[in-house]
């Protein structure tokens, strides 16, 4: 029985549940996790197209910070978030082969619409961004640009947040036209994707690298 009072939800939901309900299969069926790990990013794109526009009507009629369709529109996001964390991990694998930064990067991108396009909640959030991060560490790994900022993106919760845009804009447009500021990038992508990690499970340790960052970011440009 449906959690919502409208047909037009209702309707939306149980498009959604339909689309969910193909992965069903891997709780059951252990080789079809294999297959379905194996299509990652093609399986968490469909997933995607199939889901977008319903989750959006739905935010629209009950609001985004209604239960179920959190609980819906966190759902797709697991999903597609362990799809794509495989793929990348695969790429990384494959990357020897001169056959792996592709998937890796795809992977990468597809996180960045899931993070920019679809809402989560709570631990969701906090699972999303250290796998963000570990898939940007991937790909700067193999050579791809991966562009994040690892520490921001566990700090702020948010891959796209008004704090992370404004650090990644001053590497950019100042940092990487200097030759000091190309060196404190290629060590900071050497290190902090383990540092990120381990503030995702130190939250004291996260909330004093916030307060610092807070202060640098109120004497950078905000354009």
């Amino acid at each position: 029985m449906s959690s919502f009072s409208s047909v037009r939800a209702q309707e939306a939901e149980k498009r959604i549940q339909k689309a969910l309900s193909k992965f069903d299969e891997i709780k059951t069926n252990p080789s079809a996790t294999h297959k379905f790990l194996a299509n990652g990013c093609d399986e968490a794109l469909n997933l995607i197209n199939a889901t977008a526009n319903d989750l959006h009507e739905l935010k629209i009629i009950v609001g985004n910070k209604n239960e179920k369709y959190l609980e819906l529109s966190n759902t797709v996001v697991g999903i597609c978030a362990a799809l794509l964390r495989s793929k990348a991990m695969e790429g990384a694998m494959l990357n020897h082969t001169g056959n792996g930064g592709g998937e890796a990067y795809k992977a990468l991108k597809l996180m960045e619409e899931l993070s920019q396009n679809f809402d989560m909640s709570g631990n969701m959030k906090e699972v999303f961004n250290q796998t963000m991060v570990q898939i940007q560490n991937i790909n700067q790994k193999i050579g791809n640009n991966a562009g994040g900022c690892y520490i921001a993106t566990i700090v702020y919760n948010d891959y796209y947040s008004k704090e992370v845009l404004i650090l990644r804009r001053f590497r950019d447009k100042i940092l990487k036209k200097t030759y000091f500021g190309r060196r404190f990038i290629s060590i900071y992508y050497k290190y902090s994707p383990k540092i990120a990690l381990f503030m995702a499970k130190n939250k004291p340790f996260n909330r004093i690298i916030k307060f610092f960052l807070n202060v640098i970011i109120k004497f950078l440009p905000k354009k």
